[in-house]
């Protein structure tokens, strides 16, 4: 038995691939940013200074490592993704607004 294989199918399952990276990678971003949130509030809270300097290097170090990584690609994917659309970019404001706000933040 042959299986025909159509441009159209592989670019529905590359574009599927696509969106699950995004939503992973978008999913990591939030997850990270709140655990940083989560140490940082705790960081404030203890009193011991060796504790202390712990838990914010803790911190720094998910914020360095993995932080910065998810949140670029996460707009790519997103770039990516408004690119392969018949919408493009400029179709709905929000699609930028949304860019500039991702990229101010993976930038900061």
């Amino acid at each position: 038995m042959v299986t025909i294989v159509t441009r159209r199918s592989v670019v529905r399952s590359l574009h599927r691939v696509l969106v699950l990276m995004h939503m992973i990678t978008a999913f990591g971003w939030l997850a990270l940013s709140a655990a940083v949130l989560l140490l940082t509030i705790h960081g404030l809270g203890v009193e011991d200074p060796t504790a202390r300097h712990s838990v914010f290097a803790a911190a720094a170090h998910l914020d360095d490592e993995l932080l910065a990584d998810s949140s670029f690609m996460t707009v790519y994917t997103g770039v990516m993704l408004a690119g392969l659309t018949p919408w493009g970019y400029t179709r709905f404001w929000w699609v930028g607004v949304k860019l500039v706000l991702a990229l101010a933040c993976a930038l900061l």
